[in-house]
């Protein structure tokens, strides 16, 4: 049973550098249901622009010291929130970041598009 989805920042919560508004959405509506987390390999700063209200916590290169897709990014989300990769979602929309959650026993989608995504969503 899923009980976090983790989120890559690039290209899923920032589209062409803009906030993917009705994911924010979808996320604020279950924010009961779900532990919402981002896995970025961006730096600390971006912590600055998100709503820390949104997600449980926001996880950067500079708390990993590894980039995705190294599986010790992976793994130190993990023993962090105190959770196993099988009860986690991993949405990103590199087939590489993907790939490596896969091996490690996350549930993953690769995300192309809103409406993909939310079809996806229904179904958890």
């Amino acid at each position: 049973m899923i009980k976090n989805i983790i989120f890559d920042l690039t290209g899923v919560i920032f589209i062409n550098h803009k906030i993917n508004s009705e994911l924010i959405n979808w996320i604020k509506l279950h924010k009961s249901e779900y532990g919402f987390y981002i896995l970025t390999n961006n730096t600390k700063e971006v912590k600055e622009i998100l709503d820390k209200d949104i997600f449980n916590k926001i996880f950067t290169y500079s708390d990993t010291r590894f980039l995705k897709p190294d599986k010790r990014s992976f793994k130190h989300v993990l023993k962090e929130i105190g959770c196993l990769a099988e009860d986690c979602l991993f949405i990103d929309d590199s087939e590489d970041n993907i790939s490596s959650a896969r091996k490690l026993n996350f549930n993953i989608i690769l995300f192309k598009n809103n409406e993909q995504i939310f079809k996806s969503l229904k179904n958890l």
